[in-house]
């Protein structure tokens, strides 16, 4: 009885503790939802994709051409578009009539349902306000064919204990030129990573976190492409890395 005893102490103690830390941080992946995603991956896009490429492909490709697409030109407006639309609630603007259209027309009422209301969950996801003043937001985005869902927070940064670089040569004392973002994602050879960035005009520093440990090569060339991508903006900034999930933001 006093082992079983002990035992309920430690196991009460433990889900303190872990309470305590969803506290302080948001969780890893969005709550609202999550049994909606497969896998990380939007499971009745992807199929609504699948569905209109059979019955329709001129609706498939105007469909494919709203969902942000991994190394595209227009991945940053598709982005932004997609955001718009999410704080509008309105899936029509964001799909086109003749994807939804499509839809109906051709019998899958169901399907249009499910986009509808997962779609729905995102919205109300991204008025969610979490502890540390974090918002939540999540993305389509397409690679390879399959359809994942991108997840990254933001916040504005205005404590000074909070600001993770040196305050800025005329930066205005309080002003929250500062934004925190967090992004989340699962790649099929790297496995889980965590993107930690804080950016200010001017500036993009960036924390890259593994559960794996990057070869040197690997991590000169992104520091060099990181280091392409600054430059042909104007930006200045970094990125540096943490393996075996150090300091991981759960």
């Amino acid at each position: 009885p006093c082992h079983r005893a002990r035992s309920r102490r430690r196991a009460r103690a433990m889900r303190s503790r872990r309470a305590a830390h969803r506290r302080r941080f948001p969780r890893a992946g969005p709550r609202v939802g999550r049994r909606h995603w497969k896998r990380g991956r939007w499971q009745a896009l992807q199929e609504a994709s699948r569905f209109l490429q059979t019955v329709n492909p001129t609706a498939a490709q105007a469909m494919n051409a709203s969902i942000p697409q991994i190394g595209s030109a227009n991945l940053g407006t598709s982005m932004v578009f997609f955001m718009a639309a999410l704080r509008l609630g309105d899936m029509r603007a964001w799909l086109g009539e003749s994807t939804t259209r499509s839809l109906e027309r051709f019998g899958n009422r169901e399907l249009l349902d499910r986009l509808g209301s997962d779609f729905s969950r995102l919205a109300q996801q991204a008025d969610d306000v979490l502890p540390g003043n974090w918002r939540p937001i999540s993305i389509p985005m397409a690679h390879q064919g399959e359809i994942g869902l991108l997840h990254f927070y933001v916040k504005p940064v205005n404590d000074e204990e909070e600001r993770q670089a040196p305050q800025q040569e005329g930066e205005a004392d309080g002003a929250p030129s500062e934004t925190r973002f967090l992004i989340d994602m699962e790649m099929s050879q790297l496995g889980r990573m965590q993107i930690d960035g804080l950016a200010h005009p001017g500036r993009v520093d960036v924390i890259l976190r593994s559960m794996t440990t990057f070869p040197t090569d690997m991590r000169q060339e992104l520091q060099s492409l990181f280091r392409d991508i600054l430059e042909s903006r104007g930006l200045e900034g970094g990125i540096s890395f943490r393996h075996h999930g150090d300091g991981w933001i759960k």
